[in-house]
C-alpha cells in the first residue's frame, strides 16, 4: 500500500509553498543513468508576480483568499484561481493507489532471485547442503535434513553488511557508503529418539527462520542535467489529456477527483492532475476541450541541478515449520510448511533547482516513497538417502508461493 499527502498552504505575503505527492508507478528517465518511479513528492516556492499580498493575521486569511482572487480576476490573470482554491489552513489529504500496475523488472528480479543467506556453513558450503542435511539453513532446502541432526540444536548467525556505491550524474561522480547488521538465521531443531528399537529410530521437530534477501543500500547522485526537468515529466503524461479531467470543482476535494481520475480516466490523468495542482504545468489555453500543455516552472528550458538521494531497506525473509523422521539406518523424510514475509521500503528524493531568472520557482523537491509489504505460504517434501558412509542422495519438492502483496 502507498500513502499520499497533498498539503495547500494559503497566501500569507507574496510567498506561496506547496507540498504534493503523486503516485506514479512506470519510470521517469529524469536524466541519463537516474530513474524516479512509483511515486513523487513535488515541493516548491512560488512567488506570483502580478499580485503583491500584504502580510494577514489568521483571522484575515478568508477575507485576503477573497482579495486576492478579485484582484487576479480585475488584471485578467485566471492562471492561479482556475488552479487553485486558496484554503485558510493547513489540509492534509492522504490518496491511496488502487488497483494494480504493472510490475518492473526491479520488482520481478526482488521476488525471484534469493540471496545465499543462512548459517555461517551454510553459505561457506555454497548453500550445498541438499542431500547433506545437519544444519539449520539445510531444512530449507529439504526438509529431510532435519532428521539428520543427532541430538537438539539450537543455532543463530548475525550478517554485516558494508554497501559501498559509486554514481555518476552527467560527469559528476558521487560516493556512498552504507552498513548494516542483521540477524541472518536463528532456528531449533528438537530431536527425539528412539528408544523401543522400532523402525522409526528419531522424530525431529524444527523451526528456522532465515533471510532469502536484504535490500538495504543507498546512493546519492548529482549534477546539473541539460536536457530534461521534472516538468517535462508532468509534460509527457499530460499530452492528450483534456483540462476539464484535471481542474477541481467546487463540490468535490482534490483527494475525490484524484481517484476519480484513477477510476475513470487512468494513470495519465491522474499525473496531469497532480502536476497541474502542483504548478508545474499550464493549459495552452483554459478551455475545457484543451489537450496541450506548457511548463510553468522552466519556460526557458534552462539546466538544472539535481541532488537525488535514495534509500532503500527492507528484506524477504522465510519461517519454516519442519517435522522430519529418520528411517531405519538410511532413510530420512520430512516435511516443511513454510511462511514468507517480504518488505521492502524506497525512499527516492530529488531536489531540482537553479531555473533561471524567467522561473517564478526556486526549488523544487520532488519525492518518492514505495512501501510495499507481503506475505506467502508454501510446503516442502524432502528425502534423503544414505546409501554408503560417503554417498547421500537428495530429493525435494517444493511448491509453488502464494503471495499475497
Amino acid at each position: 500500500m502507498q500513502a499520499h499527502s497533498l498539503t495547500k498552504v494559503p497566501h500569507t505575503g507574496i510567498h506561496l509553498n506547496q507540498t504534493l505527492n503523486l503516485i506514479p508507478t512506470t519510470q521517469l528517465e529524469v536524466a541519463g543513468v537516474i530513474i524516479i518511479r512509483e511515486e513523487v513528492t513535488v515541493r516548491h516556492d512560488l512567488i506570483p508576480q502580478a499580485v503583491a499580498v500584504p502580510q494577514a493575521t489568521a483571522q484575515d486569511r478568508e477575507a485576503l483568499t477573497v482579495e486576492v482572487e478579485a484582484v487576479l480576476e480585475a488584471d485578467n490573470i485566471k492562471k492561479l484561481t482556475t488552479m487553485k482554491k486558496y484554503i485558510p489552513h493547513v489540509l492534509t489529504v492522504f490518496l491511496y493507489s488502487l488497483g494494480s500496475y504493472a510490475q518492473s523488472m526491479d520488482d520481478v528480479l526482488r521476488y525471484t532471485r534469493p540471496e545465499l543467506k543462512g548459517s555461517a556453513r551454510y553459505v561457506s558450503m555454497g548453500g550445498a547442503f541438499q542431500a547433506l542435511g545437519g544444519d539449520l539453513s539445510a531444512i530449507s532446502d529439504n526438509p529431510a535434513a532435519a532428521a539428520v541432526f543427532l541430538n537438539s540444536e539450537l543455532g543463530v548467525t548475525i550478517n554485516a553488511m558494508d554497501n559501498k556505491i559509486d554514481a555518476n550524474y552527467f560527469g559528476v561522480n558521487n560516493k556512498l557508503d552504507s552498513r548494516s547488521t542483521d540477524i541472518d538465521q536463528f532456528g531449533v531443531v528438537l530431536v527425539l529418539n528412539d528408544t523401543k528399537e522400532n523402525d522409526f529410530v528419531k522424530v525431529s521437530f524444527a523451526y528456522n527462520y532465515q533471510n532469502e534477501q536484504v535490500f538495504n543500500n543507498k546512493y546519492n547522485a548529482r549534477g546539473t542535467n541539460p536536457n530534461r526537468g521534472l516538468d517535462d515529466y508532468f509534460l509527457t503524461f499530460a499530452s492528450g489529456v483534456p483540462y476539464e479531467d484535471i481542474k477541481t470543482y467546487d463540490d468535490e476535494t482534490v483527494s475525490d477527483s484524484y481517484r476519480y481520475l484513477g477510476e475513470n480516466r487512468g494513470f495519465s490523468a491522474q499525473q496531469a492532475f497532480m502536476g497541474f495542482q502542483g504548478y508545474m504545468i499550464n493549459p495552452l489555453v483554459e478551455e475545457d476541450s484543451n489537450t496541450l500543455y506548457v511548463t510553468n516552472s522552466n519556460p526557458q528550458g534552462n539546466s538544472v541541478n539535481h541532488d537525488f538521494f535514495v534509500n532503500q531497506t527492507g528484506k524477504n525473509s522465510k519461517h519454516s515449520f519442519t517435522l522430519a523422521a529418520q528411517y531405519k539406518q538410511n532413510f530420512y523424510v520430512g516435511f516443511s510448511l513454510n511462511s514468507y514475509r517480504s518488505e521492502f521500503t524506497r525512499v527516492d528524493n530529488l531536489v531540482e533547482n537553479n531555473y533561471g531568472l524567467g522561473s517564478t520557482f526556486n526549488l523544487t523537491e520532488f519525492q518518492n516513497e514505495l512501501l510495499t509489504i507481503g506475505q506467502g505460504f508454501s510446503f516442502q517434501l524432502g528425502a534423503l538417502y544414505k546409501a554408503t558412509n560417503n554417498i547421500r542422495m537428495g530429493l525435494s519438492y517444493q511448491s509453488p508461493t502464494w503471495y499475497n502483496m
